[in-house]
């Protein structure tokens, strides 16, 4: 354990990941969506982004953790909605 009292440092990472995830989707007129939607998501949904030959470190990790949320928000909820419509429904807004 660290200074900080990270015990694992891989989800810490994930964690600071899915806030920068988070600011991308609420931030729309940041400097940081510009740049990035202008390389790797061109229509403005980063889960809908195009794959990249050589892509930077810091889109790698966003894309890594798009896909793991996208990935845990596959169960179903309540009768006839899936959550993973639900969540790239609210991605798009």
């Amino acid at each position: 354990m660290g200074a900080l009292g990270i015990r694992d440092i891989r989800l810490f990472n994930f964690a600071l990941i899915r806030c920068q995830l988070w600011r991308l989707i609420s931030n729309k007129d940041t400097f940081c969506f510009k740049v990035l939607s202008s390389r790797y998501f061109l229509d403005g949904n980063i889960f809908h982004s195009k794959r990249v030959d050589k892509a930077s470190f810091t889109w790698s990790s966003i894309t890594a953790v798009a896909e793991a949320l996208k990935d845990g928000f596959g169960w179903q909820v309540g009768s006839d909605i899936k959550s993973q419509d639900h969540f790239e429904n609210i991605a798009e807004t």
